[in-house]
């Protein structure tokens, strides 16, 4: 037992969680001395956490039935509790948390704000009630120097103030009070540091981009399933936000695939089934992404992966005319989840905006987009800002709200976004240069709808389309990563290592890229990149 359990530690450490999986399971054939199989099944579940959900759940409850000492036994809670979470069991991931809080004696402070974060994730994915989570509405920031407990708890609390509304500048603050010191990616990479990376994003963090590649690549070292598959959908939603949505796409179908190897469970598989339809409906499949969301359901609890779906659920039924259907879409959400008043995380308001002018409430369309136009002031990020002057510019004719959106999305990460805005102020003002700027940016992002209508717009001027492609614009996401270490000076074989791709990867980026910007050399690669 004791040489198959170092087996097993140095498996893990090498990244082979399901080899450590097969040393435990075969230590526990042996069998341990019975007051040492307790401390096994608690490896075995923690090993098995990282490759297949079901599995760690039986092990990981055996254990914390079976420790005694109250440190192990509360590890034991807490990762059974956050295992629950991701197989639809989230009520009984609450009633774990909470009585592992209880039966905790006095001097483990840090593991009882552990468990508490833990308790909050599970009310997040449906499970307890709802108000509970209103108790993270004044917590307060973290010190560097904290206990890993509270920067869990922190990183619920960034994203628990950021769908209240709370300003960006407070939310992002306390996101980097979560992520600081890395002791949050090392206790919990694919669900708090998701958490807090959310954050980064929505709030428009320079570094967000750079934290998601790192979350990636700590579980790729880990060889974690758990950890890779997560943050590749959350990785696919970040893409459709800054607007690659080819990369997207393609990252949240992979994701789907590892969740169903996984074994996820309840909300998790919701999410996905949203994101992915979001990502087709903005390239202007409809079709298809009407065929993703039926990946995922309304399963009627409170969970947030549930909320992102019915929000999907709304877009769709906008896109295809179904108004009324819409305005009562868009109700349901306002009863069941009152505390998300951000619309950078759900922009109903100017969906069901958009819905009512279409059914002749022109007045109440417009007030209802005014709306979401104050919250998203109020809490700061540009994307969020612009997408509502866009649409209220489109709601009023006003070529000036247009304009203002087109200026306040070229400082966002939102592409897509500010392609949109770019082709409304363009039909508007009867602008040939905004719907070349649209269609130029559209292509890059894959939103072949917009740039149909941007052609057909230009076309109908008397203008000539320009042909996709002409400017650093039309670097997709990842020929963007490929030219920038290059530019470095970086060579391919160097670049193939830190973007985790093959050279040939590299070099077939590199030329696409050289073809669309019109040069032949990485010299004049990275001057085109100072130029823009």
């Amino acid at each position: 037992v004791a040489v198959l359990r170092d087996a097993a530690a140095s498996a893990m450490r090498r990244g082979a969680p399901e080899s450590a999986v097969a040393y435990l399971k075969r230590a526990l054939d042996e069998p341990p001395p019975g007051d040492e199989r307790p401390a096994l099944l608690l490896d075995l579940g923690v090993a098995e956490v990282q490759s297949r959900a079901p599995a760690a759940v039986e092990h990981l409850r055996e254990a914390w039935q079976g420790l005694a000492e109250p440190r192990e036994r509360g590890r034991a809670a807490r990762l059974l509790a956050r295992t629950l979470c991701f197989t639809g069991q989230a009520p009984e991931a609450v009633e774990v948390a909470q009585r592992a809080q209880a039966e905790l004696p006095a001097g483990h402070d840090d593991l009882r704000l552990a468990l508490e974060a833990i308790e909050m994730v599970g009310v997040i994915f449906g499970g307890g009630d709802p108000a509970r989570l209103g108790e993270l509405a004044d917590y307060a920031i973290p010190a560097p120097d904290a206990p890993v407990g509270a920067k869990m708890l922190a990183s619920i609390a960034s994203l628990v103030q950021t769908y209240g509304g709370a300003p960006a500048e407070h939310c992002n603050a306390m996101a980097h009070a979560a992520l600081s010191g890395d002791e949050l990616m090392a206790e919990d990479n694919g669900l708090l540091t998701i958490s807090a990376n959310n954050v980064l994003t929505f709030t428009e963090d320079p570094e967000e981009q750079a934290a998601w590649t790192r979350a990636i690549e700590d579980g790729q070292r880990r060889g974690s399933l758990f950890i890779i598959s997560g943050n590749r959908m959350w990785g696919g939603y970040v893409a459709m936000s800054r607007g690659d949505l080819v990369e997207a796409e393609d990252l949240l179908a992979r994701a789907r695939e590892e969740f169903i190897e996984y074994e996820y469970g309840g909300p998790a598989e919701t999410y996905c089934a949203a994101f992915l339809s979001d990502a087709r409906l903005y390239r202007g499949d409809l079709v298809g992404a009407a065929t993703a969301l039926h990946l995922g359901d309304d399963i009627g609890d409170g969970s947030d992966g549930v909320r992102y779906w019915l929000v999907s659920r709304l877009r769709l039924l906008v896109e295809q005319g179904r108004d009324e259907e819409a305005l009562a879409a868009a109700e349901e959400l306002v009863e069941r989840y009152p505390g998300v008043n951000n619309p950078i995380v759900g922009q109903w308001r100017t969906l069901r905006a958009v819905a009512l002018d279409r059914l002749g409430r022109h007045d109440e369309a417009v007030s209802v987009a005014r709306e979401e136009l104050e919250l998203a002031r109020a809490f700061g990020a540009p994307r969020g800002i612009g997408h509502a002057l866009r649409v209220i510019g489109e709601l009023e004719g006003s070529v000036d709200a247009l304009r203002e959106a087109v200026e306040t999305l070229a400082g966002s990460i939102g592409r897509y976004d500010h392609a949109r805005a770019l082709y409304a102020h363009g039909v508007a003002a009867g602008d040939a240069a905004s719907l070349r700027r649209a269609f130029d940016l559209g292509a890059a992002c894959g939103a072949d709808g917009l740039v149909a209508d941007a052609r057909a717009a230009l076309e109908a001027a008397g203008e000539k389309a320009p042909v996709p492609g002409t400017s650093i614009d039309a670097l997709t996401a990842a020929e963007r990563r490929v030219v920038a270490l290059a530019a470095e000076g970086r060579d391919p074989r160097d670049i193939a290592q830190s973007l985790f791709l093959t050279p040939r990867a590299v070099e077939v980026e590199l030329a696409s890229a050289s073809r669309k910007l019109g040069v032949t050399s990485t010299a004049d690669l990275a001057e085109a990149l100072r130029a823009a």
